[in-house]
């Protein structure tokens, strides 16, 4: 069954980094004979990005783009919308798990089609990269943890030979 709707979400800038613009061009495609005169086209952006220019009278709230379409049958539109790469959201790197350093260092937007503003998504697409080294990847985060980890191995074991010095050798027994 081929699907109804087709999503897609296009980038210009392959790897942008901090401070740099990018542009995404959103295609979508009515493969039916359905007219959707009061459409909507939805854009979650990645962490640390924030929309600067919209196409076609869309707007932007937070991280969400949206626009109101007439999708026609067996017709496609096309939007734009550019945003800004800001610092990098470290929240997911606040805990410990190499997965959540490494998933910090790649972003995805995604967009959806709705046939209305009550009704659930007919189709979405998404883009996903990798952040430009340089501009808060994973590697610096993993580099700064392995270092602070350690100068507190170094810090523990050093306190343990004191302490084990200052007992002239001999560990106190416990009881």
């Amino acid at each position: 069954m081929p699907v109804p709707v087709v999503v897609a979400v296009h980038r210009d800038t392959a790897s942008p980094q901090e401070g740099e613009k990018v542009t995404y061009r959103i295609d979508i495609t009515n493969r039916t004979a359905i007219d959707y005169p009061a459409a909507v086209i939805a854009q979650r952006m990645p962490g640390g990005m924030r929309a600067v220019s919209v196409s076609d009278g869309g707007t932007a709230q937070g991280k969400e783009v949206s626009w109101g379409v007439h999708l026609a049958p067996s017709a496609t539109v096309h939007r734009r919308l550019t945003a800004v790469m800001g610092k990098q959201d470290r929240s997911a790197q606040a805990r410990s798990s190499q997965d959540a350093v490494e998933a910090a260092a790649e972003l995805s937007t995604t967009t959806c089609f709705r046939p209305d503003t009550e009704a659930r998504p007919m189709g979405c697409g998404t883009d996903q990269f990798a952040r430009a080294e340089g501009s808060g990847s994973g590697s610096l985060w993993i580099g700064a943890a392995g270092g602070a980890l350690a100068l507190a191995a170094g810090a523990v074991g050093g306190y343990l030979l004191l302490r084990r010095r200052g007992t002239g050798g001999v560990t106190p027994a416990t009881g």
